[in-house]
């Protein structure tokens, strides 16, 4: 059976024969003049033989008759692209993805024009959401190409803003705080109400001893953005160095209660008790603090430091030594040596204490006072008969230590005294061992 004109144009396109294909589709076009799938089969062969304007009357015709044509869209975008009129490749290339949202080539010819038209973000959304659709054809070698062209793209495109801030963050942490602040002043500039870049402000300020300005920043932050957790708890960081230890801690109570696994808000808030001499409860924080989080080094330090307030030297020490080996594990050479350096200068105290607690027993033992001394009831059974025993039962040395220990620690709790003094004698009693 001899082929229709239409067969025969089909397979002389196959065969690369686009001026026999197009002799064979005219032929066809006067047999069915109403089909539009041989109005876009001669197209094709007129746009091989680079007659884009013929083409694109080919397509426009099988239109005509089909407004629902998807091949005929997107081959007419490709002759108009190739004629150099993209709006009209754009708008047809829109048309074809709207009837065919699937159509991987259809979206890889939405990213070419976008790039073409210099909108990069679009043209990288086109060509990664083609790279998905040929990943899912198993089509590997276009996936790749998209990726690669969309990578590339991706290097031309402006950071946004979170990228932007994310850079500010780094320069933040590097101690790079004056351009830190050129950056964040350029950000309000285009959005005052940026509330990232407000507590970020408020940062930098702080570092360079702003601190009335970095709280006025993070209030207006906290405004903006009151359930925003970065911003709550660099305001509580903030209330603490304007000496708002009780405004602080109020911040850092409310974090707590949202996330009771924040070592870093447990952290900051026995910071807070600790500048209102509140040193047992800060204690208590920063001890939790680093069992959430154990392997920070300055939990611990800041818990010797708590300690060395509290009266406990040797606790200090131990929290600082702890610091020290870690840091000296890192290879953090700086502050391995620096706390090195702090727990010297304890164990230098620690020994003139010690020192200075021996020369007053000797004294009150030459120097007795016969008349008894009753007044113990304010304490503890236990403790009372722990010191006396340790004192020899002589009642008046104990309560001379107790009032040495209240010169030296004021405003502590009345047992806390008892407690201060046994530690004092054991640690001496250990050293003599």
């Amino acid at each position: 059976m001899e082929q229709s004109y239409y067969d025969q144009g089909l397979a002389k396109i196959k065969a690369g024969d686009f001026l026999g294909a197009i002799e064979s589709l005219s032929c066809a076009v006067r047999e069915e003049p109403e089909n539009p799938q041989v109005y876009y089969q001669r197209g094709l062969g007129l746009f091989e033989l680079r007659d884009q304007q013929g083409a694109i009357a080919d397509y426009t015709k099988a239109l005509e008759f089909d407004p629902q044509y998807f091949a005929a869209y997107l081959a007419r975008a490709i002759a108009y692209l190739d004629s150099k009129n993209i709006a009209a490749a754009l708008e047809d290339t829109q048309k074809a993805t709207e009837l065919n949202p699937q159509s991987a080539p259809g979206q890889q010819l939405l990213g070419l024009i976008y790039k073409q038209q210099g909108k990069t973000q679009m043209a990288v959304s086109a060509y990664q959401q083609a790279a998905n659709l040929f990943l899912s054809q198993q089509d590997e070698a276009n996936c790749r190409r998209c990726i690669e062209i969309y990578r590339q793209l991706q290097t031309l495109l402006p950071p946004t803003p979170a990228d932007f801030l994310a850079q500010v963050k780094q320069k933040i942490s590097q101690g790079k705080s004056s351009e830190a602040l050129v950056d964040l002043d350029w950000i309000l500039q285009i959005d005052s109400q940026n509330a990232q870049a407000l507590c970020l402000r408020g940062v930098v300020y702080s570092q360079k001893g702003d601190q009335s300005q970095a709280l006025a920043d993070l209030n207006q932050a906290l405004n903006l953005a009151p359930q925003d957790w970065e911003v709550r708890m660099h305001r509580g960081v903030i209330r603490n160095l304007v000496g708002d230890g009780l405004g602080a801690i109020a911040d850092f109570n409310q974090l707590l209660q949202e996330n009771p696994q924040s070592s870093e808000a447990y952290a900051n808030r026995g910071f807070a008790h600790c500048q209102l001499q509140n040193y047992r409860q800060g204690i208590e924080d920063l001890s939790r603090a680093i069992a959430l989080k154990p392997e920070s080094s300055q939990y611990y330090c800041d818990r010797g430091e708590a300690r060395y307030q509290f009266g406990d030297l040797a606790g200090a020490i131990n929290d600082y030594q702890e610091a020290a080996n870690r840091w000296f594990q890192q290879g953090v050479t700086q502050s391995y040596t620096k706390a090195l350096d702090r727990i010297k200068t304890w164990q230098q105290e620690s020994a003139d204490k010690k020192l200075t607690l021996a020369q007053q027993l000797a004294y009150l033992q030459l120097n007795e006072d016969p008349q008894p001394y009753d007044d113990f009831s304010v304490t503890s059974l236990e403790l009372q008969q722990q010191l006396l025993d340790m004192v020899g039962g002589n009642r008046l040395i104990a309560q001379r230590l107790i009032e040495i220990a209240r010169e030296n620690y004021p405003d502590m709790p009345e047992e806390w005294y008892w407690k201060k003094v046994i530690f004092d004698l054991e640690s001496e009693q250990d050293s003599q061992d």
